[in-house]
Formats: structure tokens, sequence, C-alpha cells
């Protein structure tokens, strides 16, 4: 019985990651907002479990996402409590989560005002490389999107923000996600 309920918190845990990742890639926030607490809630159950150093990674990426819509320091906060979380994880040897801890670690870069753009460049780009040698391309095409974001939202340098657009949309492209490949384009087609 154990076992059995074992694979139900296992599926339930993979569908609520799943709806926050979907969430994220969309930039649906309220389908976030909906979905990002129940991943909080089942941090806790999933102790131990290999998937959780994931389930929290979203987490994080979440509320990082969520403080630059809102800029709410509760959504700050909260991603840095599960950023610390995933550096401890690296810390006790989970070696599969140093991709992403370097994501979150440039990502918090961006939550700090008047962060120099060069400083928050080398953090990304210290996460690309890690993140493409650990073959987790879809972490990688996150982070592109969100770099090329900042740079063609706040119009600092339209060059490095079409250079980081298209990284993002071929490695969207190599992990299978057509239809995000798609959305952007759509999403960018004045910048082609």
């Amino acid at each position: 019985m154990a076992a059995k309920e074992n694979k139900s918190k296992v599926v339930l845990w993979a569908m609520i990651q799943s709806r926050v990742v979907v969430a994220l890639v969309y930039e649906d926030w309220d389908l976030l907002r909906t979905f990002l607490p129940l991943a909080r809630k089942h941090e806790k159950e999933g102790e131990g479990h290999y998937s959780l150093g994931f389930n929290i990674t979203w987490v994080a990426i979440s509320h990082y996402d969520l403080y630059h819509m809102t800029g709410k320091n509760l959504h700050k906060r909260e991603g840095r409590r599960a950023h610390r979380r995933i550096k401890k994880f690296v810390t006790n040897g989970a070696a599969m989560l140093l991709g992403p801890l370097q994501l979150l670690d440039a990502m918090e870069t961006l939550c700090v005002k008047n962060h120099p753009l060069s400083k928050v460049d080398k953090c990304f780009e210290k996460a690309f490389v890690a993140l493409s040698k650990s073959g987790n391309s879809f972490m990688q095409a996150l982070g592109n999107e969100r770099l090329a974001k900042l740079y063609l939202q706040e119009e600092v340098d339209e060059t490095k923000g079409k250079r980081y657009l298209g990284d993002a949309i071929r490695l969207y492209q190599r992990w299978g996600a057509f239809e995000k490949v798609e959305w952007l384009e759509k999403r960018y087609n004045h910048l082609a």
C-alpha cells in the first residue's frame, strides 16, 4: 500500500511541476499563482525524492519571475528561500542540480536594482555552460529567453537581445517545444 501511495505522490508532484513549467514558459501568471502554492506544499512531502530538487528549482524561478512582474518583495524572499535549498542540495552532492543552481544565481542578479549588465551576462553565460554540459537545454532556453527579454524590453542592446532570443528559439526547438517557438516568433515578429 505504501508503494502505491508513494507512486501516487510522485505522479501528483509531476503534474503540479508540469503546470508550473507551462505557466512559466507561456508567462501565464494566473496559472502560476494557482499552482505555485501546491508546488510549495509538496516540497515538504517530497523530501528525499530525486525530483524534489527540480521542483524547488521551478519554484525559485517562478518566484523570481513573479518578483519581476509585481515588484513584491515576498516573491524575491521566497525565490531566495528556494534558491538556498538548491545550494544545500548541491553542497550535499547533488551534482545534477549544479546547472539549475547557476541559473538561479543568474536570475537572482536580475533582482538587484541597477546591477551592471556585464555581471548579469557573465552569470547567465556561466549557467548556460553548466546547463549545456548536463544536457538541460530546456532551462538553458528559458534563461536565454529571460535575458533576451531584459535586453529587448529595456531597449538596452537590441543586437544582444536578438542573439539571446535566437539561442532560446534554437534550444526550445532542440527540446521539441515547437509551440513555444511559434509563440516566441509571433511575440517578437517585429524584430525579423
